[in-house]
């Protein structure tokens, strides 16, 4: 009730809940090797050199076997026409820019400079040609940036009481002009992507949500003591945060046996190599570090 009353307010109360706030949000103790740790600089050595092994990945270090491409031109065939490569190379035009802009959330974490998009959707007749004359550079240079594509890694606890590094899950704060950018091509892409995608991977289906596995597995649980010819067998893998660990360089080669044009594969290449995070730790930016190690 009393922050309802008086939290919007610039007086004591706001500030102290505040303090308090980012107190108990702050990460003070983690165990390492077996050991509580309560240093400040042995957490953020710690949480730094995870995140680093985590992210950081040497695309030249990865897939050196010289048969892996023939491997996977084995399996995947040309499935992208050249109208819609031509459609995906397409340098947008203003008009896409702005509806892009607007699309996306005004009311999401701010950029490193403290400007999110609501500033960028009130500013628009400010800024909104200067805007429009970034992004196209990135398309028809395939150039960015370093500062652009600068991300802050924030750490989330699943659950009460973590004291493992292991426990938290993370999301990332981007810049907004590069999210315009990341859109456009996403938006582009789901457009060919919706047909070449297997409809049993329902977490990239359109219209579909990973949450429908659940009730898949759940059911096919359910039938596994039903007699059947050959018998019935389940495997559960939990592979560990197997997103963030993603091969990159087994991702563009798949998208070139795909048949993407070379500029496709070349921009998003681009995107990683260009990316920078930083890790905020008890509300402090931690390291510097890039995503991919050329």
């Amino acid at each position: 009730m009393l922050w309802f009353k008086d939290g919007d307010r610039n007086i004591a109360f706001f500030h102290v809940e505040v303090k308090r706030r980012n107190n108990s949000s702050g990460i003070h103790r983690l165990r390492i090797d077996n050991e509580i740790m309560e240093d400040p600089k042995i957490i953020e050595d710690h949480i730094l050199d995870f995140n680093k092994n985590l992210y950081a990945e040497s695309i030249s270090n990865v897939l050196d076997n010289d048969n892996m491409e023939d491997f996977i031109g084995t399996y995947i065939s040309v499935m992208v026409s050249s109208e819609e490569n031509m459609m995906l190379i397409k340098c947008p035009d203003f008009s896409e820019i702005k509806n892009v802009a607007f699309n996306l959330n005004g009311n999401s974490a701010p950029d490193l400079d403290g400007f999110g998009g609501v500033f960028y959707h009130s500013c628009r007749e400010i800024i909104g040609t200067d805007v429009c004359n970034v992004v196209p550079q990135f398309f028809k240079q395939n150039w960015v940036l370093s500062i652009m594509n600068s991300n802050v890694v924030s750490l989330i606890p699943k659950v009460q009481g973590v004291d493992s590094i292991k426990d938290y899950t993370s999301t990332v704060v981007a810049n907004f002009k590069f999210k315009i950018i990341s859109k456009i091509l996403a938006d582009r892409l789901a457009l060919v992507v919706a047909r070449i995608i297997s409809p049993n991977q329902y977490g990239f289906v359109q219209g579909r949500q990973i949450q429908d596995c659940i009730g898949i597995v759940s059911e096919a649980i359910n039938m596994l003591s039903k007699k059947v010819r050959g018998g019935n067998v389940a495997y559960k893998v939990d592979i560990h945060k197997a997103f963030d660990t993603l091969s990159w360089k087994f991702l563009l080669l798949v998208l070139k046996h795909f048949g993407f044009h070379p500029s496709v594969v070349g921009w998003i290449s681009t995107i990683l190599r260009s990316t920078m995070l930083s890790i905020r730790i008890s509300g402090s930016l931690v390291g510097f570090f890039p995503a991919v190690e050329v």
